[in-house]
């Protein structure tokens, strides 16, 4: 139970402070071919969001796909199915690596942890870390967290969609 939320915290907001850490022991040596201002942490920060950069283009990508596929298929639906689809198996494949990231079954450095679940999860759907996020809080602390969560992002989602609409269409 500890382990998926210190797993959760390293994939986001943690992974900077962890990584800090470590920086120290592995920066290069001083030498005349390391530009001036070089620094190690520096460059892990720049690797990471070009990490996150390269997964979100391929997750979006991918979102796109499944879109095309599914409307292929069952054009004549009125229901988001590819919506649907995009969803639920974000929601999997976030659920199935952090599982297998929390028995310790599955080791991901910090630069491919933000590249799966922050790039390519995030750019094929943020639905997915929304469940995590949730389920999360129901495993971890007790539902009373998790219901707020899912009634503030899917009340709040639906009334900013609305309130976003409304000044869009009056413009």
């Amino acid at each position: 139970m500890a382990k998926a939320v210190v797993m959760h915290a390293k994939t986001n907001v943690g992974l900077g402070m962890m990584l800090s850490a470590e920086l120290t022991s592995c920066a290069p040596p001083l030498s005349p071919k390391i530009p001036k201002g070089f620094t190690a942490r520096r460059t892990i920060i720049e690797m990471t969001w070009f990490a996150i950069a390269v997964g979100g283009a391929l997750g979006a990508v991918a979102r796109h796909g499944v879109n095309h596929l599914v409307h292929v298929r069952w054009l004549t639906t009125r229901l988001p199915i590819a919506t649907a689809v995009v969803n639920l198996a974000g929601c999997f494949v976030i659920g199935l690596l952090a599982g297998l990231l929390a028995s310790e079954r599955l080791a991901l450095r910090g630069h491919w942890r933000e590249f799966v679940f922050v790039g390519l999860l995030g750019g094929f759907t943020t639905f997915s870390s929304f469940g995590l996020d949730t389920f999360l809080l129901a495993r971890t602390q007790s539902v009373g967290p998790a219901a707020v969560n899912v009634a503030i992002q899917v009340v709040g989602g639906l009334i900013g969609v609305w309130l976003g609409y409304q000044i869009g269409a009056k413009a």
